[in-house]
């Protein structure tokens, strides 16, 4: 069931690129089928322009995120470890006078 969505959506994501895609990229015709007005094409490609970096960057590598191989990380928890105080020795009765 996990899988089912993610299929679903690209099968359609594909479905529309062999269909309809390069016209509407292209701005031959709108989505709707229209021939789009020339008065809008500067902001088509402003918001297309304004967009595409976004797009890069989202789909770009992460890299590493486990914080284990992280030396920094590492290097802070065992500096934490190494100040923790050890209290299983200690006697939890008041002292007598």
């Amino acid at each position: 069931m996990t899988y089912i969505t993610p299929i679903y959506l690209f099968t359609i994501l594909l479905w529309w690129g062999i269909t309809d895609a390069w016209p509407i990229l292209t701005m031959a015709k709108t989505p709707g089928g229209a021939v789009p007005d020339p008065a809008i094409v500067p902001y088509v490609h402003a918001s297309r322009a304004i967009l595409a970096p976004y797009a890069t960057v989202s789909a770009a590598p992460k890299g590493d995120t486990d914080p284990s191989r992280n030396s920094t990380m590492r290097s802070s928890m065992n500096a934490t470890s190494s100040r923790m105080v050890s209290v299983s020795n200690t006697s939890l009765t008041p002292a007598s006078a």
